[in-house]
C-alpha cells in the first residue's frame, strides 16, 4: 500500500467571536484563526488536520507549513507500517474519539515524513514506514 503524496493545501480562516474576550495571557481577542491542512495522495485518498490560534500568528504557522513542510511532503512515498497504523488508530481514537480515528493516518504520515528528514528521528520514521 504505497502511494506518493500529490498535493498539500493549506488554508487560514479568521473567525470572529460574538463577544470580545480578554485574559491576562492573550490580551483582547476579537477572533480566532483556524489553520487547516489537507493532504492528497496519487490514489485519490485525502486527509485533513487543523489547529487554531487565539487571533495571533496564524499566518506565520500557515507560511511555515507552505514554505517548509509542503516541499518535504510532496512526492514522498506515503507507505505506512500496518501495525503502526493500527496502533495509531487505537491511540488517537482513545484521545479524540471519532475525530481521532479520522485524523490518525494523515497525522502519522506527516510525523513519518518529518522523522525521515531529521537524522535523530529517523529510527521513528523507519518504525512507522514499511
Amino acid at each position: 500500500m504505497t502511494s506518493k503524496i500529490k498535493r498539500v493545501d493549506t488554508g487560514l480562516y479568521r473567525i470572529p467571536l460574538e463577544a470580545v474576550l480578554s485574559d491576562s495571557t492573550h490580551g483582547t481577542m476579537t477572533h480566532f484563526e483556524l489553520i487547516a491542512v489537507r493532504i492528497y495522495n496519487e490514489d485519490g485518498a485525502e486527509g485533513m488536520g487543523y489547529t487554531f490560534t487565539v487571533g495571533a500568528n496564524g499566518s506565520a504557522i500557515r507560511e511555515q507549513i507552505v514554505r517548509d513542510l509542503t516541499p518535504m511532503l510532496v512526492g514522498q512515498a506515503s507507505s505506512m507500517n500496518q501495525v503502526a497504523v493500527f496502533a495509531g488508530l487505537l491511540f488517537w481514537s482513545w484521545v479524540w474519539g471519532i475525530w481521532g480515528m479520522l485524523l490518525a493516518v494523515p497525522m502519522m504520515m506527516v510525523i513519518k515524513v518529518i522523522c525521515d528528514h531529521f537524522e535523530p528521528l529517523q529510527p521513528v520514521g523507519h518504525l512507522l514506514g514499511e
